[in-house]
């Protein structure tokens, strides 16, 4: 009985890791920012990006993210987000499948303080 409690537990704790606990070492900077060798994968809905483009990113949102990996360059990636949430997913998809994600900016919200300014129509 505690074997199967233990299982259970572990299934889920899996998830919420993935979902819920912030990726380490993946910087969150302005979009006036990012290199411009990097790739700009917009991760959002494609409602919000459309809402709210940003010149020269790629609108893939994150369910999408899998079935469409071959047409994302083999570049560092900069990521756009709406939510945290949004972000984990996308770096933990886009380094399991072996891309180096050299950044992130989350739409609407403050980075290390300063505003992004990233996404005003």
């Amino acid at each position: 009985m505690i074997y199967m409690l233990i299982v259970f537990l572990f299934l889920l704790a899996v998830p919420f890791y993935n979902r819920y606990i912030p990726v380490l070492k993946v910087p969150c900077r302005r979009v006036d920012e990012i290199p411009g060798d990097h790739v700009i994968l917009d991760i959002r809905d494609y409602n919000e990006g459309y809402e709210e483009r940003i010149p020269g990113a790629v609108n893939l949102p994150v369910p999408y993210i899998v079935r469409n990996l071959d047409d994302i360059p083999a570049r560092k990636i900069h990521l756009i987000c709406a939510s945290p949430l949004e972000r984990n997913m996308g770096v933990r998809l886009l380094q399991k499948n072996g891309f180096q994600v050299a950044g992130f900016t989350l739409s609407n919200k403050k980075c290390a303080g300063k505003a992004l300014a990233c996404c005003h129509k």
